[in-house]
């Protein structure tokens, strides 16, 4: 892709959203700390980015944003019928369809903000070579567009999995504070991946394939807990970040799947793990991007 192209739309245009918070050309890499409260204020700007790409994502389309809950939607019907009835996959568990939506709907979330992050830098060589921000912004704004993105399909879920049987608890609101914690997760993926497709772009190629055995790996159609044997290989599937994104969500939806505050503790690791190593990684680079 050409410097002056953005994957997500006119350049032009971010540069009238950069240029209207006040972002000028950037040189260099700033300290740390420095980077730090920039980079808080830019909040208003990565929520003008992100806004204006949700809007953007479907506006060409007869359906606009009902794509964004058509899409998952689709992919669970898929997956009910090949996974739950030809497999079998949901033998054992008594609400097939709302554990099936709950693990479709936030994968769908974790993978589009994986891929999106990834392209994060790549994608807005334009804005990154005329404007002065810290670069963490764009793949943080990738995440807070794929979660404004996924708000309308959260409402839908809830609904679906109040129609298959479940009854609202106190821990339906925990989905709140633990959406917030994947989110955060996902943003140091995201500065992670953006940093490593900046630097060596063939690693981008590589994404969707990573999205796919993540998918297959976390326990979107299938129970881990039931599947997958005891022992180092289950705990490894088990624990990882993206089978536990699906799991902490289904213990506060689902009464069949109590919350186990285990794999709450062990998600909230990880969110603060790969947010602080993430944004420390992707800073270490910051005056390499756009040049490279």
């Amino acid at each position: 892709m050409g410097s002056d192209q953005s994957t997500d739309g006119a350049p032009s245009e971010y540069a009238r959203l950069a240029a209207q918070h006040g972002l000028q050309l950037q040189v260099g890499r700033p300290p740390f700390g420095k980077y730090l409260r920039d980079l808080w204020l830019s909040r208003n700007f990565i929520w003008a980015l992100a806004t204006t790409r949700t809007y953007a994502r479907n506006e060409n389309t007869y359906l606009g944003q009902v794509w964004s809950i058509l899409n998952p939607l689709l992919y669970a019907s898929v997956f009910y019928v090949v996974f739950g009835k030809i497999l079998g996959t949901g033998r054992g568990i008594d609400n097939f369809t709302g554990f099936l939506i709950v693990g479709v709907f936030v994968f769908q979330f974790c993978s589009g903000a994986l891929s999106s992050g990834s392209s994060a830098i790549v994608g807005n060589t334009a804005m990154i070579r005329s404007l002065r921000f810290p670069r963490a912004v764009l793949p943080i704004a990738s995440v807070v567009t794929e979660f404004l993105t996924l708000l309308p399909a959260i409402v839908v879920m809830f609904v679906i999995v109040n129609i298959t049987g479940e009854r609202p608890s106190w821990t339906w609101l925990l989905t709140v504070p633990m959406f917030l914690v994947i989110a955060i997760f996902n943003a140091g993926i995201s500065l992670v991946t953006a940093r490593l497709v900046a630097q060596q772009r063939d690693l981008k190629n590589l994404i969707p394939v990573a999205v796919q055995l993540l998918r297959y790996m976390s326990g979107v159609f299938f129970s881990i807990q039931q599947r997958v044997p005891d022992g180092f290989a289950g705990d490894l599937m088990l624990y990882q970040p993206y089978a536990l994104s699906l799991e902490v969500i289904r213990g506060c939806l689902l009464a069949e799947f109590s919350l186990n505050w285990t794999q709450v503790v062990v998600m909230c690791g990880w969110a603060a793990v790969l947010s602080v190593g993430g944004l420390i990684f992707f800073w270490r680079a910051e005056g390499r991007y756009g040049v490279e």
